[in-house]
């Protein structure tokens, strides 16, 4: 093996983050957002991931975002791994897991009660025998056409917005920040949506609209509208609301509208019996001393660190 060193994240390391979402993801960020996403203060005080190192060139990198987990009125604190990135000629198992395990170590240190992550088939390795990651569900995601099939193609290839240049579209309807969830039962572990949780996601670009009885977390981004979670009493609102919201995508030049959750939760049921899904993200967890029932471990995509 090279002669690779390793460094906790910190404020002053966290720039080599940069080259390595452009060289593994092909995906521009700015420090600043780095920094809103990974310092969340109102959890716990620290910034958690590794780097790899070799002659002072970050060749690896994966991330932790804090989260606070509910269960039964009870909370656990929780690290999301995020963002892990390799760059391809170094790739490997044992640097990979040289990685994992510094995170680890450093977790149980401060606290925390288990690890999860919801990924794409990139990181579906965790879940191997290999990483011993216990896999909950995969998460069934739903697509609601907005436009025909050319305009989705033409859109997709010509818009590419953060959310932050359509919010005329939504001024009428749009509210401030509800603390809601779509998992209503409290037989599920659940990422904890407080008024502190909400401030924190604000560097996402997501933002709420609210009418008929209804209440969305939404963003827009590659000529679509990503629906993070609904709000709702009664079950006959959501056909209208979301005839309605096609409407206002289409004024916002989207394509389409996703949504994506756990199975199980009554919104889940809705969209099923209405619309047609596939099973996306696989969703899981590594127990460190947790006391929760994780296998009860229920998401929708608005507790993904990049929404």
């Amino acid at each position: 093996m090279l002669a690779y060193t390793f460094q906790a994240l910190s404020a002053e390391n966290m720039h080599h983050t940069i080259p390595l979402f452009h060289k593994v993801f092909q995906k521009k960020v700015n420090l600043l957002h780095l920094q809103e996403k990974y310092n969340n203060s109102h959890l716990i005080e620290g910034l958690f991931g590794h780097f790899a190192f070799l002659n002072d060139e970050a060749i690896g990198f994966v991330g932790v975002v804090p989260n606070l987990f509910e269960y039964k009125g009870k909370f656990e604190l929780a690290a999301q791994f995020v963002d892990a990135m390799i760059l391809k000629e170094h790739r490997n198992w044992v640097l990979f897991s040289r990685l994992m395990n510094l995170n680890y170590e450093l977790l149980i240190r401060a606290g925390f009660k288990f690890a999860w992550n919801m990924g794409n088939n990139h990181v579906d390795v965790l879940f191997s025998k290999r990483f011993k990651w216990t896999a909950v569900n995969k998460l069934n995601a739903y697509v609601i056409p907005v436009a025909n099939k050319y305009m989705m193609y033409m859109i997709k290839k010509l818009f590419s917005t953060k959310g932050k240049d359509i919010h005329n579209v939504f001024d009428k309807v749009s509210c401030e920040p509800q603390m809601f969830h779509s998992f209503t039962n409290k037989d599920v572990v659940k990422v904890f949506r407080n008024k502190e949780h909400l401030e924190y996601k604000k560097h996402n670009y997501g933002f709420f609209i609210s009418f008929h009885h209804c209440t969305f977390w939404i963003k827009q981004q590659g000529g679509a509208i990503y629906i993070g979670d609904i709000g709702y009493k009664e079950e006959m609102d959501m056909a209208i609301v979301l005839v309605e919201l096609k409407k206002m995508a289409r004024k916002a030049k989207a394509a389409e509208i996703i949504f994506q959750t756990s199975p199980g939760s009554d919104l889940d049921k809705y969209f099923s019996s209405n619309y047609k899904s596939f099973p996306s993200w696989t969703q899981g967890y590594y127990n460190f001393n947790s006391e929760f029932p994780l296998d009860k471990l229920c998401c929708t995509w608005a507790d993904m660190d990049m929404f």
